[in-house]
């Protein structure tokens, strides 16, 4: 097997080409998308490999070099806060080595350029989420064990294979900060009203089991 020469770039190309390949798929994809009906076509190639091609044709523009610079300052700061006071996770601190890189070897920093191409819409995310309870409260909705009824903005929202289930956090109109599973598709940013029972208490958020969500008109 022939061997390969090591190529540099600059963090601004890797983190541009990121942003790129992110607006081109709307969102992030770890594997190819394929065709529903036979399945042999892909119809959105995986982040890293439109990134991969955007460098090598070129396309990266100052647009995508800027959003992938706000993405890696964001996460460098929120990273460094978070490390001020408890300990940073596996995942966090292997993040946290990716963004202070100025420069990445490949095939060497295969790797963490991959780790790049799923923290553009990671950033998105969380600057979203912080601007929906940017008002957010210090408090808890209810006492273990109790059940409610609220009305919450969604603020984010994740897919578990595990469970086959959403986890979706959220904010009550008076600021308090919950989180919950359930398998119904609701969007970030809409306004839905939950039944559930207080789980537990965990870093000022309410954590709910057994949701029921419906619909606001």
């Amino acid at each position: 097997m022939p061997k390969v020469t090591p190529v540099a770039f600059s963090a601004d190309d890797i983190w541009g080409a990121a942003a790129y390949a992110t607006i081109v798929n709307g969102g992030y994809l770890k594997a190819a998308e394929y065709d529903k009906v036979t399945y042999n076509t892909i119809v959105k190639e995986a982040n890293r490999d439109v990134a991969k091609k955007a460098l090598a044709d070129g396309v990266v523009g100052e647009e995508h070099r800027i959003l992938g610079r706000k993405a890696q300052q964001f996460l460098s700061s929120r990273l460094a806060m978070k490390a001020l006071t408890k300990r940073l996770n596996d995942f966090e601190a292997s993040l946290a080595g990716t963004v202070a890189l100025t420069e990445f070897i490949v095939p060497e920093d295969r790797s963490k350029i991959g780790l790049v191409n799923s923290q553009i819409a990671s950033y998105q995310r969380q600057l979203n989420e912080e601007l929906l309870t940017e008002n957010a409260v210090w408090g808890y909705l209810s006492e273990v064990g109790m059940r409610l009824t609220t009305t919450v903005t969604i603020t984010s929202c994740f897919w578990f294979d595990s469970f086959s289930k959403f986890r979706y956090n959220a904010i009550t109109q008076d600021g308090y900060k919950t989180n919950f599973y359930n398998s119904g598709t609701h969007d970030v940013g809409s306004t839905v009203e939950i039944s559930g029972t207080v789980k537990k208490h965990a870093e000022n958020v309410t954590i709910l089991n057994r949701v029921k969500i419906k619909e606001i008109n």
